[in-house]
């Protein structure tokens, strides 16, 4: 896994407190650091302006509509990172299925490993 100097700093859009929370420690204790946290629409848009200022390797873009069974909000700020910080990476953390127009996804259910893998890749070609 990365370690503490080889880690990316990150973005993170969840409305779920108890997922945030342990996703940041996981995140922090391998090396990676959440530098935002958006926990709904209006601070989604937010962070998502800031992607560039706070020099943002990776978006996890999960759920903002607690109790909604689909992603159409994740999907539109995925959407809105594309377009204005093409160089960032988004990463899906759906609840199920995937979130549309992600670079990666991952379902939460995977847990926290599943995402290092992917965030392993990223550090490793960020240092070629």
């Amino acid at each position: 896994m990365a370690g503490k100097n080889e880690g990316l700093r990150l973005a993170l859009f969840e409305s779920d407190p108890d997922y945030f929370d342990t996703l940041t420690k996981v995140l922090n204790e391998y090396g990676h650091s959440v530098v935002g946290l958006a926990v709904d629409m209006l601070s989604a848009e937010r962070l998502a302006g800031r992607l560039g200022e706070l020099d943002t390797k990776a978006a996890l873009v999960g759920g903002l509509t607690r109790g909604f069974a689909d992603d159409r909000q994740s999907a539109e700020v995925v959407l809105w990172i594309r377009q204005k910080f093409p160089r960032v990476v988004t990463i899906g953390m759906p609840d199920s299925g995937k979130i549309e127009g992600a670079y990666y996804n991952f379902p939460k259910q995977d847990g926290p490993m599943a995402l290092l893998a992917i965030l392993d890749g990223l550090a490793s070609e960020q240092r070629k």
